[in-house]
């Protein structure tokens, strides 16, 4: 039975071949998603990552991107000192971000300061925090881009890597700003 196994396997790799042929030829980003499946990294994360420590967590999809959040999150935490780099082996990525950047742009253009006594402190404070979240996710100025921006940047320049860094900083800072305008705005009346 095993040598079925093995003979079937062999079969199924023989007809892979176009689809990959084809795929290097017209896919945008696949031999560098390749490269990194089979274990190495762009030469532009190594110079950035080099004389570091460095912990690399590859995906095979963009919802085990999403679903390493929180272990990127442990490992940050537990060490502080290392560089996480997140590799994804998927397109959707690209795709994905293309389409949440709009999604979550609305919401950030939604969350306004809604209080109209600026004699109440906290209100003043709440929203100055629900404001530095909102620039630094979705405003370019003269001196830095915005994260919405340094993602779409990564993605056209073909650096999944930092990419899918972005996209989790990106989940994080929206989840953070969405928790401070709840907060803020329950305290309106």
């Amino acid at each position: 039975m095993y040598w079925i196994y093995n003979v079937l396997l062999i079969f199924y790799w023989i007809g892979l071949i176009p689809v990959i042929l084809y795929r290097l030829a017209f896919e945008d980003g696949f031999y560098e998603r390749i490269k990194q499946s089979a274990g190495y990294m762009p030469a532009s994360l190594l110079k950035k990552i080099e004389g570091r420590r460095a912990i690399w967590i590859h995906a095979a999809s963009v919802g085990e991107i999403v679903a390493t959040s929180p272990l990127v999150k442990e490992v940050k935490k537990e060490f502080p000192e290392a560089v996480v780099v997140v590799s994804v082996v998927t397109a959707t990525g690209h795709a994905m971000a293309h389409r949440i950047i709009p999604d979550n742009m609305d919401t950030v253009r939604k969350m306004v300061s809604i209080h109209t006594d600026s004699r109440n402190s906290i209100d003043d404070k709440r929203f100055a925090e629900v404001n530095d979240l909102r620039f630094y996710l979705a405003k370019d100025s003269d001196d830095r881009k915005s994260l919405f921006t340094r993602l779409i940047d990564a993605l056209n320049d073909g650096e999944y890597d930092l990419a899918s860094q972005l996209q989790i900083e990106m989940n994080d800072k929206m989840e953070e700003l969405e928790a401070k305008y709840a907060n803020y705005s329950k305290n309106i009346f």
